[in-house]
């Protein structure tokens, strides 16, 4: 086994603190925020406009295979088939773009 200097160790309990304070940050914020119209309103909108900023990043960096597979996911969502497997198909498409 080998030994793990204190740098390495050190980083690893500052990136553990980290990544805590994140994940419990949130808790403690809304802990504090009253509970108004406004407050569900944002937290609603948050999910999509998250989703939007994903996809909006994904799909200028990703080029032609990415936008040939938004285009399947868009239009296979008109069959009312359950997300995964639209999801999937769309996965597909940019696989199979990229392979030709």
């Amino acid at each position: 086994m080998a030994a793990v200097d204190l740098e390495t160790l050190l980083a690893i309990l500052v990136m553990t603190v980290a990544t805590l304070v994140c994940r419990f940050g949130g808790f403690v914020v809304m802990a504090r925020l009253p509970k108004s119209a406004f407050v569900d309103a944002w937290l609603a909108a948050i999910p999509g406009a998250m989703f939007t900023a994903l996809i909006a990043t994904a799909l200028m960096r990703g080029g032609f295979a990415f936008w040939i597979g938004a285009a399947v996911v868009v239009a296979m969502r008109q069959t009312k088939l359950p997300l995964i497997v639209i999801l999937l198909a769309g996965s597909g498409a940019v696989a199979l773009v990229r392979l030709v």
